[in-house]
């Protein structure tokens, strides 16, 4: 046969730009601004809402800096519509009780697919920390119990968006220097390891 010429150029192959990863924390993750890592979040365009002492759904408690942030449902409510490849991160959950958790995480997945969210992280939270709630007096929340419900949630089938980054699992045995007394917040080097 007779070759063809082609009347086209190919088309360029063009790689998609930098995926948008929005980070809603609470300040065991905030660590990651106070520590000046920021730098870490690398291969995507970061949006840090990192905060002392948000909640889930309740109202939030007055953090190290002086003010009460908003919870992680009203942070998601009040952010544009998400594009398609877009990703939420939640990194929210050690200032709220572990009895309320189950209906906590459905709002907090309902605001998430309300914005059109189609990837959500859901950050799991260490279990076996001396961590205390904020004006209780000394209560703990049982973030094991937390993590399995997140485990029976996603099992469900229910929620096919959201994924686990396995922290809690990631991070024992404790690495060495990553974490303050409490088990929970980060150290600088803890900060970069996340």
């Amino acid at each position: 046969g007779t070759p063809v010429a082609a009347t086209e150029p190919p088309p360029l192959n063009v790689p998609p730009g930098d995926r948008r990863v929005v980070v809603i924390s609470d300040s065991a993750m905030a660590g990651v601004r106070w520590n000046g890592a920021l730098g870490g979040f690398q291969g995507f365009r970061a949006e840090a809402m990192l905060e002392s002492c948000r909640r889930l759904v309740q109202s939030s408690c007055r953090g190290r800096e002086g003010y009460a942030p908003p919870t992680a449902r009203n942070e998601i409510l009040g952010l544009g519509q998400a594009g398609r490849e877009d990703i939420l991160v939640i990194a929210v959950g050690y200032n709220d009780w572990h009895d309320r958790f189950a209906s906590d995480f459905d709002a907090v997945v309902a605001a998430a697919r309300v914005r059109g969210f189609r990837h959500v992280a859901w950050v799991t939270y260490r279990s076996q920390v001396g961590y205390t709630l904020p004006g209780t007096g000394g209560s703990r929340s049982n973030y094991g119990e937390m993590n399995r419900i997140l485990g029976e949630k996603i099992a469900s089938g229910d929620f096919p968006e959201v994924r686990l980054w396995d922290l809690d699992r990631y991070t024992q045995p404790t690495p060495a220097g990553w974490f303050a007394g409490d088990g929970v917040h980060e150290t600088r080097l803890g900060s970069w390891g996340v």
